[in-house]
């Protein structure tokens, strides 16, 4: 994909590097260089602002499909299925362990079920993109 750059209007010296580049760096080597970078780095610009550009037509796109929607109810799916693994291997746990560590155990499972509760939420609004929504609404008068 050949880009399009705009340099603005070439300046004099800028011209006698871009008539012959090759006599004008023999004659002026440092001036040159800089001539060089500064359309390098303009070159960079317009490329870089071409990829934001084109990163947020994607993003917009691939939003407005279900493939976002089939992402979320997978991983919510996901987490039911972690979930009643843990259930399960808690109840084994329990069933296997003594009397003298069941309160430990006990109490560790409900810290991890408080803390994954806690995870589920936050994903849950960050996915949402209901803080952002807040966010923006403070911030405009």
């Amino acid at each position: 994909m050949e880009m399009q750059v705009e340099y603005g209007e070439p300046s004099e010296e800028m011209k006698a590097y871009l008539a012959d580049p090759v006599a004008y760096a023999n004659e002026h080597p440092h001036e040159a260089e800089r001539l060089h970078d500064e359309r390098k780095a303009k070159r960079q610009a317009a490329l870089r602002e071409e990829y934001e550009k084109k990163r947020e037509e994607i993003l917009e796109a691939l939003s407005e499909t279900n493939r976002a929607k089939n992402v979320i109810v997978a991983i919510l799916a996901t987490i039911v299925v972690i979930t009643v693994m843990i259930d399960f291997g808690a109840s084994y746990v329990m069933k296997s362990c003594n009397d003298f560590c069941r309160p430990v155990i006990v109490i560790l499972f409900k810290e991890l079920s408080v803390l994954g509760c806690i995870a589920l939420l936050i994903f849950m609004t960050v996915k949402t993109g209901f803080p952002q929504r807040i966010s923006e609404a403070a911030s405009t008068p």
